[in-house]
């Protein structure tokens, strides 16, 4: 079976990042905090359940137009890049 474009990147991000966050797991008392563009579509969904399933807090940043109520256990933020930046203000 042939393997679309999409397919294959999806895989090896999904992949790549994987590796890279089982080598950075929240430790006990440090915080570790993630802004995912997005979130909700293409290698978001996968990001956000490795970084989870490691500890870290999640935040997503999106237009809020596919899961519109956010995921569970994830903070969401509506907003886009072209000027809806208000959720954004006075976070670190």
């Amino acid at each position: 079976m042939r393997q679309t474009r999409r397919e294959i990147l999806k895989s090896g991000v999904g992949a790549t990042f994987a590796l890279a966050a089982a080598r950075l797991p929240a430790q006990p008392g440090h915080d570790r905090t993630l802004l995912i563009l997005g979130g909700t579509g293409f290698i978001g969904p996968h990001l956000t359940e490795q970084a989870l399933a490691r500890g870290w807090k999640v935040t997503h940043f999106n237009r809020g137009k596919r899961d519109p109520d956010g995921v569970p256990g994830v903070e969401t933020l509506h907003g886009d890049r072209k000027g809806r930046l208000d959720s954004l203000k006075s976070r670190n």
